[in-house]
């Protein structure tokens, strides 16, 4: 197991996530925020937003145990380096989200605080729809845990973004709102700048497993925040690289 914290400060790291976090330190970390694979590749669920997008990546394809053992191993790992107290924030839909949330709950055995629903106002159509009787996918759900009791949850902050009112477990932000990184499951900046604001503070350490193409990093680094982000495509490294790079971050 690693011992030096400070030489992944900051940095993309390019490899696989497990392998990698087992280099970091015991309760190191003060915030887990990540967008891990939906497991929605064109075999598995054919019909719904993210296949629309068209998604279907050998890396967001797997059968359910290879999943599961994906989710709880790379959690498991999660919660060591996290310091008690910490939070863990993981996205998904309908058909992982609940899943996700049984096995954080009961194999890795963090605790449980919200379902945050994120409404997409914007969010695209179901490609025929009227043929099959759906109704638009407009949600995502944000599973919501710590380890242990929370230490950092911004309560004043949260009611004051939202105009004086105590914050619902509803977020509305829209996608397709950032300019794009070409990765197919980009979250919008301005929602992971809320949940890092919220969630942490400045100085904290916030780790991002599955970084794709380094929301998470440029959201940490424009708030004064630390990070690590681990990503296993070299082209989504590349991709977080230069956004990090940029003057004008996006």
């Amino acid at each position: 197991m690693g011992n030096n914290l400070q030489k992944d400060l900051n940095k993309i790291i390019c490899g696989d996530a497990i392998e990698e976090l087992k280099k970091i330190p015991d309760e190191s970390i003060d915030l887990v925020l990540t967008d891990p694979p939906y497991n929605c590749g064109k075999s598995n669920f054919k019909i719904q937003e993210k296949s629309y997008k068209r998604i279907n990546q050998s890396w967001d394809t797997m059968n359910k145990e290879e999943y599961k053992k994906l989710i709880i191993n790379t959690f498991l790992e999660c919660k060591r380096v996290l310091k008690y107290g910490g939070t863990v924030l993981t996205t998904g839909m309908f058909h992982n989200a609940f899943d996700t949330h049984v096995w954080l709950r009961d194999d890795v055995r963090l605790n449980f605080r919200n379902f945050i629903t994120w409404f997409k106002p914007n969010a695209m159509p179901i490609k025929f729809a009227y043929m099959i009787g759906l109704y638009a996918y407009s949600c995502e759900y944000i599973n919501y845990f710590t380890k242990g009791k929370t230490k950092t949850f911004n309560y004043k902050l949260a009611k004051e973004l939202n105009k004086g009112l105590q914050q619902r477990d509803l977020l509305v932000y829209k996608v397709y709102t950032d300019i794009k990184s070409g990765h197919p499951s980009q979250k919008p900046l301005s929602l992971w700048s809320y949940l890092i604001k919220i969630h942490s503070n400045k100085g904290d350490m916030i780790l991002d497993p599955f970084l794709g193409s380094g929301t998470t990093a440029v959201a940490a680094k424009m708030l004064g925040r630390n990070y690590i982000g681990i990503e296993k495509s070299e082209e989504y490294c590349k991709i977080a690289e230069q956004r990090l790079s940029q003057q004008t971050l996006f």
